[in-house]
């Protein structure tokens, strides 16, 4: 199966800040996406950061090119630029 060709899998989550979902249903215990998929035989991750001495999982607030992007598409908003 594709747990033998591909022994690892990252999830990401798609979200600003990976809180208690990223906590629970992506990376908890049971009934979690990695329970689920590592009972199929994939070994599973997800990249954390570290703030104030808290490990959180990594949304997509940590990547500045996301906020940067985000920033940029609010300012254009607000200065009467048109929704893309």
């Amino acid at each position: 199966g594709l747990a033998a060709q591909y022994r690892r899998l990252r999830l990401v989550p798609f979200m600003f800040f990976a809180g208690m979902h990223a906590e629970r249903d992506l990376m908890g215990g049971q009934g979690s996406w990695r329970e689920a998929l590592e009972q199929q035989g994939f070994a599973v991750d997800c990249l954390t950061v570290e703030r104030e001495g808290e490990t959180y999982y990594k949304g997509l607030a940590h990547y500045p090119e996301i906020v940067e992007s985000l920033c940029l598409r609010v300012s254009h908003v607000l200065a009467g630029g048109e929704e893309r």
